[in-house]
């Protein structure tokens, strides 16, 4: 915690100038999450907006969340600080079961020059946090300040998720685990959004309102254990030398759709600092695309309905550094995403990286092989005193689970067959089951699906002026 307060002060805040003195502090302790629940100022790309950015854009694991402001229920109210490009800047949802609703103060975008803001909404109404001035005392309080911890919170628990190996299996395997960027775990926040449908909202996300919606951050990643009809997949491309490093390059990635479901992607791209004052911030545009078997072309950002996209488009964002493209009721099918480079304005530093985010059907086994066909007739058992010896040919499979039924249909029956769980004799593991599952920087996409718990189940799963020198906090 940085205190930034002075006292006898209880309604400014005192931030160092320059800012990045608190982020250099907090990152060299190890921090990688810094959240801001205080700010003020114009809605404009200002100096403060550019310095966020800025930062980000050297230390491109650090991700800093700001309040988007209690200035609401107008739109543009939003501050000089939730202005920035590559932050996520919250705004308020309601509780409970107002947790449909904006909170009615929460400050509407757009920004200044005209992006869409705020990223996501978290619930802001009477939440309880600790209370000043006590050694362990309770109090609830209302905002966006209030909503921004909780999603800083997830932030880390998002970043824990990949550090920790739990993608793309769902289990923890410390060989799978790696440091994501602040793109990937801001890709992630916003993909696990839902669609705020009650009042306030500002009908379809994503918009000035809501955002991407109310964070839901269970939409986006699974456990080993869970039923889930959904996988994840993502790409952190941070190789410096890597991403679009020219207009019209283009990054292009198949996607198997193995069930019938929904798609999402999310594309977030931590980009160059603009100018300050700038009439338009973005300075490296990307594009979003995702085209289906029968050729209909999406564009990230474009032709949203009732929170997913339903028509084709020919417009492309040339505002936002995060784009998405939502797909419902798809048919099995092999889908295709491309990252193209529209303009480059930061032509003297690296390829402009990004990160893509991907939640689609998950195959009905649990993983993308296909349904193996058992092991056919070539069981042989036999008898050796009190135990029951069986052995089959190798099919190549990862595993093979072995059941005790009482019919030749014993798998229909009612009650299932047994599932015994550890089986006399297996047969040999293949030498290889494959490569291992890397993150889909390396340009191969893998896939996170947890495995099943028996092979006849199907997985299921039910982000010009100046400011006043002394911010304020937001309550």
């Amino acid at each position: 915690m940085q205190d930034i307060g002075k006292s006898g002060d209880c309604v400014n805040v005192y931030p160092p100038n320059p800012l990045s003195e608190a982020w250099s502090d907090a990152r060299s302790r190890g921090a990688r999450v810094h959240t801001n629940s205080w700010g003020g100022g114009f809605n404009l790309y200002g100096g403060d907006s550019q310095a966020i950015d800025s930062f980000m854009w050297d230390n491109q694991d650090f991700l800093i969340l700001y309040a988007a402001g209690n200035e609401g229920p107008g739109e543009g109210t939003l501050g000089i600080y939730s202005n920035a490009k590559n932050s996520v800047t919250v705004g308020a949802s309601g509780n409970g079961s107002s947790r449909e609703s904006l909170y009615s103060a929460s400050s509407r975008g757009p920004a200044g020059d005209g992006r869409m803001l705020p990223d996501l909404t978290a619930p802001a109404a009477g939440v309880s946090s600790a209370r000043s001035g006590t050694s362990c005392g309770w109090t609830s309080k209302w905002g966006t300040s209030m909503a921004t911890p909780a999603v800083a919170g997830t932030a880390a628990l998002a970043r824990e998720y990949f550090v920790r190996g739990f993608y793309p299996t769902g289990a923890e395997t410390v060989a799978d685990g790696f440091e994501p960027g602040a793109a990937l775990v801001k890709a992630t926040l916003l993909i696990s959004a839902r669609e705020m449908t009650g009042s306030g909202g500002g009908g379809s996300r994503p918009n000035n309102n809501q955002g991407f919606g109310r964070l839901t951050h269970d939409d986006a990643l699974g456990f080993e254990g869970e039923d889930a009809a959904t996988r994840l997949t993502v790409l952190d491309d941070r190789d410096m030398s890597t991403g679009p490093a020219t207009p019209g390059a283009v990054g292009s990635f198949q996607l198997d759709l193995p069930r019938a479901g929904d798609l999402r992607v999310m594309l977030v791209w931590t980009d160059a600092p603009g100018s300050s004052f700038a009439g338009k911030a973005q300075v490296n545009a990307l594009d979003l695309e995702v085209e289906l078997a029968d050729g209909s072309l999406y564009a990230g950002n474009q032709g949203f309905s009732g929170g997913w996209t339903t028509t084709t488009a020919t417009a492309r964002d040339r505002l936002n550094d995060k784009e998405a493209v939502y797909l419902r009721f798809l048919a099995a099918q092999t889908a295709t995403i491309r990252v193209v480079a529209h303009a480059r304005g930061d032509v003297a530093a690296h390829p402009q990286d990004y990160a893509l985010v991907v939640v689609s059907p998950a195959s009905p086994t649990g993983c993308d092989a296909p349904l193996p066909d058992g092991v056919g007739n070539s069981v042989s058992h036999e008898k050796s005193g009190g135990e029951l010896l069986a052995s089959w040919a190798d099919r190549g499979a990862d595993h093979y689970v072995v059941y005790r039924g009482e019919s030749p249909d014993f798998m229909n029956a009612s009650p299932p067959p047994t599932r015994m769980r550890s089986p006399t004799r297996m047969p040999p593991a293949p030498a290889s089951s494959g490569p291992t599952p890397a993150p889909w920087a390396t340009g191969r996409p893998t896939t996170t699906s947890t495995p099943e718990s028996t092979p006849a189940a199907t997985r299921r799963r039910e982000a010009g002026p100046r400011a006043p020198s002394t911010p304020r906090p937001r309550h």
